[in-house]
């Protein structure tokens, strides 16, 4: 019975594709989340910039349940109707959704009368409960802090260790601005609006609505749940854009994530991921795969050589003008001595330091390639040497430079000019030697190179990725370098990662050596030719 073909996956039309809009528009891909401020773009950060401000509200919904809602919205009913009606001394648009910078912004008369009636009415003991207060009373300058005064007034006394629990536990829950937490946080926020009537929606809109956001979230069905939360999310988001674009926003509420943020560096410490102490970093049966593969690898690289030394000790250099056979050779060996002894460290075998060798055998590739298809004509190959004989003659006036200024310098670093002075001058004096500050001696990036002799899937897939581990590009630093601190209160910044230990294999070696063979059948067709030569020569005869 033969076997069933698999299937090639469908490829999206290239009008569809948003890197090719990308290409053809010059435009930068905008980001999925974002929120539209006028005709400007913000970014929507709920963890940075809204959730301390939510702490209250987030601490009463911090278990999930969807009755924690319906308990919280009481508690604003209540409040409000301590309040009553009457907004003298308020801003102008203040209303009642459960922020801190809302409270802060209560009357200090109000405030007292609030404090006095929930503490008779039983109420303040839930509304405020004593983690909440150990928690917020860690941060002096908070807004609405003065709502723990009666319990500071009675004794309390600020525990640390409790509000860094409660405040992990509560943090943790509402991170996500689509966390259960996060979006019940903001229903309350879209319910005042609605029943204070500051919202308003199209006919039809409530129509559709009205039914389901009066049954949320009790007794909601899992699909009718997603619908509205999705919607309230979605209305949040707008609502806060709109208040933004009016001016209306309160920027005491930036100020006091910044607070909250920078404070829980020196009030918290980080947390590490836990070591797992009880796996080594290579098994029996792993150690004896890499020693396996290293026996391997070095029998097929030593193969790989002496096939590379044959083809080059074959070719006749032309020894009137043997730039070409040197150059072409030269690329190759130097990456072969690379692999050669690369292979000799399987601790090495990562991609985070197997890049650099990766990127050099591509690199080799293309430039083989390119200098072969130059016209016969050209003088690129020696452009080439000479763009790296000026970089060397640069670098040995630097260090002239260097050991005028010194009053006593070091032997070793006399030396060194010397050694370096009697390269620069091996073939052609320095003084008719130029210096050329470009990219490189093709003038032009390796991009394009790669692109105009076939290789531009290499330089994509390889080459560029490799490229950004020798540069070190964020995206390698924050793989290898970094890691995530596991302390929720501290928003998941990086830390160092101190474990330098990395599983190995011989995939990245394998894909090395894959590349240098391709490197030295590139060199084997490019100095053909000359091995023809060579066979046809007098001394061959």
């Amino acid at each position: 019975m033969s076997k069933p073909r698999k299937r090639k996956p469908q490829r999206r039309p290239q009008s569809h594709s948003r890197l090719a809009d990308h290409k053809r528009q010059g435009k930068m891909l905008t980001p999925p989340l974002l929120a539209v401020v006028g005709d400007k773009l913000r970014s929507a950060s709920w963890d940075r910039d809204q959730f301390p401000d939510f702490l209250w509200s987030c601490w009463h919904l911090d278990s999930g349940e969807p009755r924690d809602l319906v308990k919280l919205v009481k508690y604003l009913d209540r409040i409000g109707e301590i309040i009553g009606p009457d907004r003298e001394g308020f801003p102008e648009h203040w209303l009642l959704t459960g922020r801190l910078t809302v409270f802060e912004a209560i009357p200090e008369g109000i405030r007292a009368r609030l404090l006095d009636e929930l503490l008779q009415q039983n109420l303040y003991e839930a509304i405020v409960p004593e983690e909440f207060a150990q928690a917020l009373g860690m941060y002096p300058s908070a807004p609405g802090r003065w709502l723990i005064r009666p319990r500071l007034e009675a004794g309390m006394r600020i525990d640390p260790e409790s509000a860094q629990r409660g405040l992990e536990r509560v943090t943790a829950a509402a991170m996500g601005g689509q966390s259960p937490v996060a979006t019940r946080a903001k229903a309350a926020v879209f319910r005042q609006y609605v029943h204070t009537r500051r919202l308003s929606m199209p006919p039809a809109l409530v129509d559709e609505w009205r039914d389901i956001i009066v049954r949320y979230p009790m007794e909601t069905t899992p699909e009718e749940t997603s619908k509205v939360e999705t919607f309230i999310r979605a209305t949040f988001g707008a609502m806060e854009g709109a208040m933004e674009e009016k001016g209306d926003g309160d920027s005491s509420g930036s100020t006091w994530s910044q607070t909250f943020w920078r404070s829980n560096w020196s009030l918290f410490p980080c947390r590490r991921r836990e070591a797992r102490r009880e796996m080594p970093l290579l098994s029996e049966g792993d150690k004896a795969a890499i020693e396996s593969a290293y026996h391997e690898m070095a029998d097929d690289i030593k193969v790989l050589r002496e096939r590379f030394e044959q083809l080059a000790d074959a070719t006749n250099p032309d020894l009137f003008n043997p730039d070409r056979y040197e150059v072409l050779t030269g690329v190759v060996a130097r990456v072969l001595r690379y692999l050669n002894v690369y292979i000799g460290y399987p601790a090495l075998w990562t991609m985070e330091h197997g890049a650099p060798l990766l990127r050099s055998v591509v690199e080799a590739r293309i430039i083989i390639r390119y200098l072969s298809a130059a016209d016969t004509q050209s003088d690129i190959f020696r452009r080439f040497k000479a763009y790296g004989m000026g970089r060397l003659k640069l670098l040995k006036l630097h260090f002239e430079e260097y050991l005028a200024a010194e009053d006593d310098p070091h032997e070793d670093m006399i030396a060194y000019v010397d050694y370096l002075e009697s390269l620069v001058n091996q073939d052609i004096l320095e003084e008719f030697q130029d210096i050329n500050l470009g990219g490189n001696f093709a003038g032009k990036d390796m991009r394009k190179m790669a692109a105009e002799v076939g290789l531009e899937r290499e330089y994509r897939l390889i080459f560029a990725p490799a490229s950004s581990n020798v540069h070190g590009e964020w995206s390698v630093i924050d793989e290898y370098a970094l890691e995530r601190c596991r302390n929720p209160l501290h928003r998941g910044h990086r830390i160092i990662r101190r474990n330098t230990d990395a599983p190995v294999g011989a995939m990245v070696v394998d894909t090395i050596a894959e590349f240098a063979s391709l490197l030295v059948d590139e060199y084997e067709q490019a100095t053909s030719q000359q091995r023809s030569l060579a066979a046809k020569s007098p001394e061959s005869t």
